[in-house]
């Protein structure tokens, strides 16, 4: 007590802040980790409702981050090959956009980013062309539809375990 008014005395401050930094820094490592799985998860659900001819449009599936300055790439996560009269052209460019799409990851301040998307020259056009045939189970807005399930996004985020 000090005199003429109340004090308190605390033990063991430090070990307790020392804890709290710990369990933050192992938090965030969860929540990046997570944030990564998503991305493949949202590219493997996209992929099940791609519109398929060749397969070259769901080969050209891309999943990059960049996690406090570390960077990664996956650039063919189903390792299907481009094939077809226009495969060589689609894995060269492939491999440059992914590049692209990457360096502009570094650019943007925060923590970790996730992108994924598709590098085939048509798949905008696919995506958003409502008027198209596709075989049965395949849709436009694959990569929207798989976005908008943002309970199930959620879940895969909350469940990383490292």
């Amino acid at each position: 007590m000090i005199s003429g008014g109340w004090g308190m005395r605390t033990i063991g401050l430090n070990k307790v802040l020392k804890r709290l930094a710990a369990s933050t820094v192992a938090y965030n490592e969860l929540t990046r980790a997570g944030l990564i799985r998503a991305g493949f998860w949202i590219l493997r659900e996209s992929n099940k409702i791609v519109p398929v001819d060749t397969g070259n449009l769901r080969s050209s599936g891309f999943v990059i981050w960049d996690k406090m300055g570390v960077k990664g790439a996956i650039g063919n996560p189903t390792g299907d090959t481009f094939r077809g009269k226009n495969g060589s052209k689609l894995s060269k460019e492939h491999g440059r956009k992914v590049s692209v799409e990457k360096a502009k990851l570094a650019h943007i301040l925060g923590g970790t980013r996730v992108e994924v998307g598709y590098t085939a020259y048509y798949a905008l056009y696919v995506h958003e062309n409502p008027t198209a045939k596709h075989k049965q189970g395949k849709s436009y807005k694959f990569l929207e539809k798989a976005v908008a399930r943002k309970g199930e996004i959620m879940k895969v985020i909350k469940g990383v375990k490292l």
